[in-house]
């Protein structure tokens, strides 16, 4: 699986809801969709979630999202204000 996977549309969407696991994940956005007003907007979370139907726990584990970039094994320190990523060695 390539660093490509998702645009930034659907990563920057992703990365408002609970990217703890996949599960959780495609749960909240599947019953956030209802709420989307825009047509584009849930084009691009229904994109998304047939993406992350596509991959499985392990594939979704190796990745973190981040606004604008899909960093593979990363390590995030978030906070309320902020979410600092860094690529491992």
């Amino acid at each position: 699986m390539d660093n490509t996977l998702f645009t930034v549309e659907e990563e920057n969407l992703l990365c408002i809801f609970n990217t703890d696991s996949r599960n959780a994940l495609i749960s909240e956005v599947t019953a956030a969709i209802v709420d989307f007003e825009e047509p584009e907007l849930r084009e691009i979370a229904q994109s998304a979630l047939r993406k992350l139907d596509g991959m499985t726990d392990a594939e979704y584990a190796d990745y973190v999202f981040s606004p604008r970039t899909l960093t593979k094994k990363a390590r995030c320190n978030e906070t309320w204000q902020t979410k600092q990523c860094y690529t491992l060695p």
